[in-house]
């Protein structure tokens, strides 16, 4: 978790406080904060637009990424090497975090300006469909591809008014994202083809001890794709584990095959 210009290290199965790291913005707010696949380094986005990145270990100083104008809105790691930003510029930024002398922006992406960059909740990104999800406040989700940096999908759905998280479910090629009535949705991605709305859907219920009136809004998504595992944070600390394999057998995906390169192109990959 972040604060000012400090992140705190947590215990996440027993939420005790490890460590603190003060100092690292040098008292810029930072506004946006995620780890590496790997949990090997932590990367912060400031008020002023910056972008660094930071050793989890020991909270030294690694490098600093492409920055944007204005306040960083959203940080998200993809698989691979791939972190992508959204700033307060309204713009996407896709970053190669690999070795310092190859660190660059692999892609720009310019929101509508109609679209106020504040009104994003969530981003993800997939290198093994180059493509990159972006959710807003007005329940819009839009799918931009990192190739052509052209919109590749958008959805309005009547029922959903505010979009809370976004991840891409590994190689399989499915969206999910969550709503602020708790929600989950998964979407058709390329190359299974694309839908005007949700294939498939649960909602995350309240427990037995829970008032059966609170939504349960989920605002963090992670998943084992190799298990068919989903993990749901709750806005009010509660972290839960689906079993989403009827959901992926009933829907007939399979993952996309990726080169080793995990550059190729997935309309050309699509295993039958």
């Amino acid at each position: 978790s972040s604060g000012q210009d400090m992140v705190r290290i947590w215990n996440a199965l027993t939420g005790e406080l490890k460590r603190m790291l003060r100092g690292l913005t040098h008292q810029e707010e930072i506004t946006a904060l995620c780890l590496d696949s790997r949990g090997r380094k932590f990367f912060v986005g400031t008020v002023k637009g910056k972008i660094e990145v930071f050793n989890f270990e020991n909270g030294q100083h690694m490098k600093s990424l492409t920055p944007h104008t204005k306040e960083v809105v959203q940080l998200s790691y993809g698989n691979g090497t791939t972190l992508v930003s959204v700033g307060a510029d309204s713009m996407i930024k896709v970053h190669d975090d690999g070795p310092i002398e190859r660190s660059q922006v692999m892609v720009e992406i310019k929101i509508e300006e109609k679209r106020r960059a504040t009104e994003i909740t969530s981003c993800d990104v997939s290198n093994a469909l180059r493509l990159v999800a972006v959710s807003f406040t007005t329940g819009a989700l839009k799918i931009w591809d990192t190739d052509s940096k052209k919109k590749e999908h958008e959805y309005h759905e009547e029922d959903v008014r505010d979009r809370v998280c976004v991840k891409f479910l590994g190689r399989y090629p499915l969206l999910c994202a969550t709503d602020d009535m708790g929600y989950v949705r998964f979407y058709f991605m390329r190359p299974w083809g694309q839908h005007r709305e949700a294939v498939a859907m649960f909602r995350n219920t309240p427990n037995e001890t829970e008032d059966e009136n609170y939504t349960n809004s989920i605002i963090s998504i992670a998943c084992s794709c190799e298990k068919n595992l989903l993990f749901t944070a709750e806005d009010h600390g509660i972290i839960k584990c689906w079993d989403i394999s009827e959901i992926i057998t009933g829907l007939g995906v399979i993952p996309v095959e990726v080169p080793e390169d995990n550059q190729g192109n997935p309309f050309h990959q699509l295993v039958m």
